[in-house]
C-alpha cells in the first residue's frame, strides 16, 4: 500500500464530516428526501417480509421438534433457543439482502441527488437539459453494475464463509475479508453514481474506481457501519454516502483542495 492509499482513505473519511454541511449550504433537502421516503418505504416492506418469513420458518421447526404440551423446562427453552436463532439468522440475512435492494431500488433518486452535487462542482458543466432517454439509460447502465457487483461479491464472500465454518479459528480472518469486500462494493456502487453523470462507459468505471482502491473501500466501509445503526443509520445511509462520494472523488482528482 502506498502514500496515495492512505491519503485517499482519509479523504474518504472526512468527505463524510462535509456531506452534510454541503447539504444544508446548497439546500438540496428537496433531493435528500426523496430517496429518504423511498428507502423508508423500502425498509418497512423488506422488513416485515423477512419477519413474516421468519415467523413461519419457527411455526414449522416448533411443529417438528417440540412435544404438542410444552410446559416442561427444556421445550421452553429450547422454544426460546429457537426463536433466538431464526430471528437472529433472518436479521442477518436481512441486512445482506436489504442492502442489495437498496443498490437496485435507490439508483434513480441517488442519481439524481449524486448529479446535483456535481452540478455544484462543476458550475461549468450544469444546466444540461434533461433527456428522458439518457435518464432511462443511466438507469439501465446502473441496474446492470449493481447486479455485476452483487455476483462478484457473492461469489468472493460466500466461499468466505464456507471457509470460516470449516476453520473457526480463522473465522475472525475470514470475517474481515468478508466485511471489506462488502465494503468495497458498497463505496463503489455510490462513487460510480458520480461516473454515470460523468457519463464514463461501466468499463472505464470499474478500473477507475478499483485505481481508487483506498478511497473506495474508506467510503465503503462508513457507509457499511453506518446500516448497523438502527433505523436512521438505514434510511440516512444512502444519502450521505452519494453525497461523500461526490465530495470526496473531487478532491481525490485533486480539483478540490479542501472543502
Amino acid at each position: 500500500m502506498n502514500r496515495n492509499f492512505f491519503n485517499e482513505f482519509r479523504i474518504g473519511i472526512t468527505s463524510y464530516k462535509t456531506a452534510f454541511s454541503f447539504v444544508r449550504e446548497h439546500n438540496l433537502w428537496a433531493f435528500v428526501w426523496i430517496p429518504i421516503a423511498i428507502n423508508l418505504f423500502l425498509f418497512g416492506i423488506s422488513a416485515l417480509a423477512f419477519y413474516q418469513i421468519g415467523a413461519e420458518v419457527l411455526a414449522y421447526l416448533e411443529a417438528q421438534l417440540l412435544p404438542a404440551e410444552r410446559m416442561a423446562w427444556w421445550a421452553l427453552a429450547l422454544s426460546y433457543l429457537l426463536r433466538f436463532v431464526i430471528y437472529m439468522l433472518m436479521g442477518l440475512l436481512y441486512l445482506k439482502s436489504y442492502r442489495y435492494l437498496m443498490m437496485i431500488f435507490l439508483l434513480p433518486s441517488l442519481g439524481i441527488l449524486a448529479g446535483k452535487v456535481q452540478d455544484i462542482l462543476h458550475p461549468a458543466l450544469a444546466n444540461q437539459p434533461f433527456s428522458w432517454k439518457q435518464f432511462i439509460s443511466d438507469i439501465w447502465r446502473g441496474l446492470g453494475l449493481s447486479l455485476y457487483c452483487i455476483s462478484i461479491e457473492l461469489a468472493l464472500t460466500i466461499p468466505l464463509l464456507l471457509l470460516s465454518l470449516f476453520f473457526p479459528v480463522l473465522s475472525l480472518f475470514f470475517t474481515l475479508l468478508i466485511i471489506l469486500i462488502e465494503s468495497y462494493f458498497l463505496g463503489f456502487g455510490v462513487i460510480d453514481l458520480r461516473n454515470e453523470w460523468a457519463r464514463l462507459s461501466a468499463k472505464f468505471s470499474k478500473r477507475l474506481i478499483f485505481n481508487r482502491l483506498g478511497f473506495t473501500l474508506s467510503v465503503g466501509l462508513l457507509h457499511y457501519a453506518l446500516l448497523l445503526v438502527p433505523i436512521l443509520g438505514v434510511l440516512f445511509s444512502p444519502i450521505w454516502a452519494c453525497v461523500a462520494a461526490g465530495l470526496g472523488i473531487f478532491r481525490v482528482e485533486g480539483e478540490l483542495k479542501s472543502l
